[in-house]
């Protein structure tokens, strides 16, 4: 499953954690390989949040719960990425 979630962001859900990692690193390639050929005056940059239901050891959390979990782990991810390009 996988969407828009608001303006700029989107939400991907996937069934194995090996899935998730798989998806997130193509598209990470994908994005450097665009920046890389210079069609643009910018670079495209890209943060990631996730949650992972297998961090609670078994303990219910409410899909907002997780969804706010990642959200706040992209916004951390995007600072440190502001850091990195400074």
């Amino acid at each position: 499953f996988y969407g828009r979630f608001g303006g700029d962001e989107f939400l991907a859900c996937f069934y194995q954690q090996r899935e998730a990692d798989q998806v997130c690193d193509a598209f990470m390639k994908e994005i450097n390989r665009y920046n890389e050929q210079h069609l643009l005056p910018f670079a495209i940059s890209v943060s990631v949040g996730r949650y992972d239901e297998t961090e609670n050891q078994g303990v219910f959390v409410s899909v907002q719960s997780a969804i706010r979990i990642a959200d706040t782990r992209m916004y951390a991810n995007k600072q440190m990425m502001g850091i990195a390009n400074h």
